[in-house]
């Protein structure tokens, strides 16, 4: 990949260039700037969204040989008045449809393919008191015939506002969709219900997966599905009669169901009275294993003092390798100084972000240090004073991680920033990261110094950081929303902006 610094031409000697030559570089310049170039990134910026407005999110399906997708929703969970929007290659609008609902129904998922488009939805059923799941396929313009819509799952209707709780998530290929739901048996067990789909609809497999836990303490969180119709999914078990704050009280599990034994199988990750704090998981094709990798404290659940590493073959289903590491005392003192990290020697308020599987079996894990606090304020209702207080959210470092293939830390640094947000759209709320290259980019809006600026933190395999910015407030003054952001290629960015108080789409191709 080339790269375009500042300074690369500062040995041009202008008194050696012809008048044409020097007509030709300005030409390059102004060409330049209008397309957006930096740092080896070319930066397409869309005509203003006339449609977009604050009480609406977007949510980028990605791109095919028709355009770049989008869906467009009043509501953050896109459950209702849901919008397909497509853009053509040079982002502007070029199709709007709205997806058929009813008052009954809500949409669950749509995902992108070349030929068009699959839509998930959940609808109720009266007559026989349960919640389906039901798939219908819509062609390039978004059109969906209403007569062929096909069952995929159902689930019972516990309550009048029960809308069931159904996930459903491609394969990395995206050939495979597992379909969730959670139930309860006749022992008031946790029960996770399984369907398996190709991309065609087909049913592949069908599973109740009984957990052994009642199901008011179970919490299920990730799910995946890998290439060969295996699923993987992550819980919290919570025992009530274990003392609080102690090791025993939450269990942290992961599952996996193996189609080709058709066995379920857990793994605890709880360990010699550790506590686990956030984690992740995903498939190795290389080493052909789940790779669950995460932190750890020995003090509190709510504390960092390491990472940990499970790996489980998928041929046989048993843990090959499994490591618990503990954060370098140096790199601790980095983030909370010496004194702090002499008496505890962990870290606190931190939660995993992303898990980047490497090729060659290592890992690189982002976490983020978010915090919640509270201000207080006043207001006047018929010249009384009202007393009132509001959350500020504040997502502040990014720690990156690197373990080799055993486990081992590699490397690690520390991206400083700090942001806060009450209600401002997802603006300054965490980051994107985006894989590319050797090289990972973060991807935030700086306001720590109030600049606006949005900076482009780049961190190699080496561990090394530099920091540039993409967007400068001074020439471009533009924030972007990470929440909205996807990769719609290996080496292309598309994220939402609001970029001169007009919303645009902004593809960065690195």
């Amino acid at each position: 990949m080339h790269h375009c610094y500042e300074g690369s031409v500062n040995n041009f000697i202008f008194d050696k260039l012809t008048r044409a030559t020097f007509i030709r570089f300005v030409l390059v310049l102004l060409l330049a700037e209008a397309t957006g170039y930096a740092f080896g990134q070319t930066l397409e910026w869309s005509p203003p969204l006339r449609i977009r407005s604050k009480s609406n999110y977007m949510r980028i399906l990605g791109v095919n040989s028709d355009g770049h997708y989008i869906l467009r929703s009043r509501h953050q969970d896109f459950s209702r008045d849901v919008y397909i929007e497509r853009y053509k290659a040079s982002l502007s609008l070029d199709l709007v449809k709205e997806l058929p609902g009813s008052s009954r129904s809500r949409f669950e998922n749509v995902l992108l393919y070349e030929d068009g488009l699959l839509i998930f939805r959940s609808v109720e059923n009266p007559a026989s008191n349960t919640i389906e799941l039901q798939a219908n396929k819509a062609d390039a313009s978004g059109v969906v015939n209403a007569n062929t819509w096909l069952k995929i799952d159902e689930c019972p209707k516990r309550s009048n506002g029960d809308k069931g709780d159904y996930t459903i998530v491609s394969s990395s290929n995206k050939d495979l969709l597992v379909c969730s739901h959670s139930e309860t048996n006749q022992k008031n067990q946790a029960v996770l219900s399984i369907t398996i789909v190709n991309r065609q609809l087909v049913k592949q497999a069908g599973k109740k997966l009984e957990l052994e836990f009642p199901v008011e303490n179970i919490q299920f969180n990730e799910l995946q599905i890998d290439n060969n119709s295996n699923v993987f999914f992550s819980v919290i078990y919570t025992d009530t009669d274990k003392k609080k704050q102690t090791s025993e009280r939450n269990k942290h599990l992961m599952y996996a169901w193996f189609k080709h034994t058709d066995e379920l199988k857990y793994y605890p990750l709880d360990e010699k009275g550790r506590f686990i704090n956030t984690f992740s998981f995903g498939v190795n094709y290389v080493k052909k294993c789940l790779t669950v990798c995460g932190f750890y404290s020995n003090i509190s659940e709510a504390n960092v003092g390491g990472t940990f590493l499970c790996n489980i073959d998928l041929d046989s289903g048993f843990v090959f390798y499994s490591k618990y590491q503990g954060l370098s005392q140096e790199f601790v003192a980095r983030l909370i100084g010496e004194k702090e990290a002499s008496r505890s020697g962990e870290l606190s308020n931190i939660e995993m972000r992303k898990l980047i599987l490497r090729s060659d079996g290592g890992m690189i894990m982002a976490a983020e240090n978010t915090y919640v606090t509270q201000q207080t304020y006043t207001y006047y209702v018929s010249g009384m004073p009202q007393y009132s207080y509001r959350n500020i959210y504040n997502y502040d470092d990014i720690l990156v991680i690197s373990l080799d293939p055993d486990g081992n830390e590699e490397w690690h640094n520390l991206i400083r920033k700090k942001q806060s947000t009450m209600n401002d759209q997802g603006y300054f709320s965490s980051f994107f990261a985006a894989a590319y290259d050797n090289k990972i980019h973060f991807l935030y809006n700086d306001n720590s110094r109030n600049n606006g600026d949005v900076l482009d933190v780049v961190i190699n395999n080496k561990g090394e950081l530099e920091k540039n910015v993409l967007l400068n407030a001074k020439t471009t003054f533009a924030v972007i929303v990470p929440s909205e952001a996807r990769m719609i290629a290996y080496n292309t960015l598309l994220i939402t902006t609001l970029k001169e108080k007009n919303y645009c789409f902004l593809k960065i191709t690195f």
